[in-house]
């Protein structure tokens, strides 16, 4: 019988997808309200692998991927998910969302 032990602090990480580079911005400056300072931020990268959100968030979709600094304990991203998905309502338009956040 193995031991059970606590996880190891991991790093949370987010992509944002995004329908203009504004709400790119607006998405990470709630990230960062919510969980600290980011050590690790990329440029912002066009969106065209899939058009899987096309018919919701449009066509000219953004990506950009944010690290923390700050370790979280892994068990938390249940509530991190949630969390994210309550930020995504505030810049939804008509039931529609323009922005899209994948935490892990």
């Amino acid at each position: 019988m193995g031991n059970i032990k606590r996880p190891a602090p991991a790093k949370l990480i987010c992509s944002i997808l995004a329908a203009g580079v504004g709400l790119l911005d607006e998405a990470r400056a709630a990230l960062i309200a919510r969980y600290g300072p980011a050590d690790f931020v990329s440029a912002p990268m066009p969106f065209h692998h899939t058009t899987y959100y096309a018919e919701e968030m449009g066509s000219d979709l953004l990506r950009q991927i944010i690290a923390f600094e700050t370790l979280i304990d892994p068990g938390i991203l249940p509530d991190v998910k949630i969390a994210t998905n309550e930020m995504e309502e505030r810049w939804m338009i008509a039931g529609r969302r323009r922005v899209n956040l994948d935490p892990g």
